[in-house]
């Protein structure tokens, strides 16, 4: 029998740049190379979400580590509508509603970074109350074949049944 250690990992608030991303938590079981971990990430203001990740990192070749992280993200159709502002200052006065799936992969391997991600989007909706502007029944299915640089595969599209702006 091969027993390993267990550990957890608590970072009481996660940012990058200007935005503020939650609470991490995760459990860590070493294994013969690295590390396995699982873990999910809470923010305060969006209750409603659910973002997990799992992953291993293989440590012990110091000239070669590598690191392979899974993600889902989602957001319910029923949940609250999120004030945008929150999380982009450029936002203000901006809400958006709707049901939202997000997965993807990040590899790292020797200090390089890739991945992609494929973010799923039904029956959104974008307020801007005070201006009037009002965008309805936003669908789209993104892909992002290059996360870090955030560039998405050609050719998509997003889609909306009503839009508005001002009376």
């Amino acid at each position: 029998e091969h027993r390993t250690e267990k550990g957890t990992l608590s970072i009481a608030e996660m940012q990058y740049s200007n935005l503020k991303l939650g609470e991490l938590r995760a459990t860590l079981n070493q294994t013969a190379t690295g590390i396995t971990f699982a873990g999910n990430l809470k923010n305060q203001f969006l209750k409603a979400l659910s973002a997990e990740f799992s992953g291993h990192s293989k440590l012990l070749r110091t000239n070669n580590y590598e690191t392979n992280v899974h993600f889902e993200i989602s957001y319910p159709e029923t949940a609250p509508e999120i004030k945008l502002e929150r999380f982009l200052p450029t936002a203000k006065g901006f809400t958006f509603k709707g049901k939202l799936l997000e997965v993807g992969d990040i590899f790292m391997k020797s200090g390089a970074i890739s991945g992609s991600t494929r973010m799923m989007l039904e029956n959104g909706r974008l307020l801007h109350r005070e201006n009037n502007i009002s965008v309805s029944g936003i669908q789209t299915d993104l892909f992002i074949e290059k996360l870090i640089d955030m560039r998405s595969a050609p050719g998509q599209q997003i889609k909306f049944a009503k839009a508005s702006f001002g009376g």
